[in-house]
């Protein structure tokens, strides 16, 4: 309702969750921004997956899916008609994404199965957030959707991130010199590593599952192995670099690589990460 009023270029849907996010209300809470513009995060996103349809022939983030579960180390949860794991290029340790895997604009789009599917994978991610220290895991969840401008938006896939700032029990990732002077984000944890810890962990929740008289957050699969991420020099790779090796890549997975990173990890023309 609020994308379909003239004035409103884009909604914006996230929830609070946890003090150390900085929130004024201790309780999780939800709040919709309808603005009169597009967020700059989401109109580069929409930029880099029309663009990427428009060379390729296919959606930016199916091939980033296609990716994730051809490697299989970064997976957290999955259904027939929705996923989610740690990406390759997640700028907090335990960054994570849950995506339908039809390319869909909204959450609106969204049919009825598509929609059991995706509601279930992002309730087990965050059972799995929560189980991994036994606490209420803080984050800032995000709806990406497409803006409501009028404009076409080609290719732009549905999803929600997850941004939890803790890196281990009462300690936070801080925005310090590389991420607030340099405008990159520094990520000294391997993806690999903190998906296989989630992976590790129960999908029923600790306290559900204790009032069972179960372990809580015992494992229910081995973890995967987990395999150092090739860490890039200077803080990552400058955007000249990223679009040399777009040219190069053409269709290989690499090009669709560097496209994500210059999506995902690119803020008012700063590169970070």
């Amino acid at each position: 309702e609020r994308g379909a009023r003239p004035e409103v270029r884009h909604v914006l849907i996230f929830e609070n969750k946890g003090d150390v996010v900085g929130v004024s209300n201790p309780h999780p809470h939800c709040q919709i921004y309808a603005t009169g513009f597009v967020f700059k995060t989401i109109e580069l996103e929409a930029e880099a997956q029309a663009a990427h349809l428009a060379e390729h022939g296919r959606p930016l983030f199916q091939d980033i899916v296609a990716a994730e579960e051809a490697d299989g180390r970064r997976l957290l949860a999955r259904r027939t008609e929705a996923v989610s794991f740690i990406p390759y290029f997640a700028r907090y340790p335990y960054e994570t994404y849950v995506a339908p895997r039809a390319t869909r604009a909204s959450l609106a789009e969204l049919t009825a199965s598509e929609l059991a599917d995706f509601a279930a994978v992002l309730r087990e991610t965050v059972i799995r957030l929560d189980n991994l220290w036994r606490l209420s895991f803080p984050y800032v969840l995000v709806l990406h959707q497409a803006p409501t401008d009028g404009a076409p938006h080609p290719g732009f896939h549905f999803h929600v991130q997850i941004h939890p700032p803790l890196r281990k029990p009462g300690l936070l990732k801080y925005l310090a010199g590389p991420e607030i002077g340099g405008g990159n984000f520094l990520n000294d944890t391997a993806p690999e590593e903190k998906a296989a810890e989630l992976q590790a962990v129960s999908g029923v929740h600790y306290t559900e599952d204790a009032q069972r008289g179960g372990r809580g957050a015992a494992a229910r699969t081995p973890p995967r192995p987990a395999t150092a991420h090739p860490r890039r020099g200077g803080g990552g790779l400058r955007a000249a670099h990223l679009r040399a090796a777009l040219r190069r890549g053409g269709g290989r997975p690499g090009a669709a690589r560097a496209r994500a990173e210059m999506a995902h990890c690119t803020s008012g023309g700063r590169r970070c990460w």
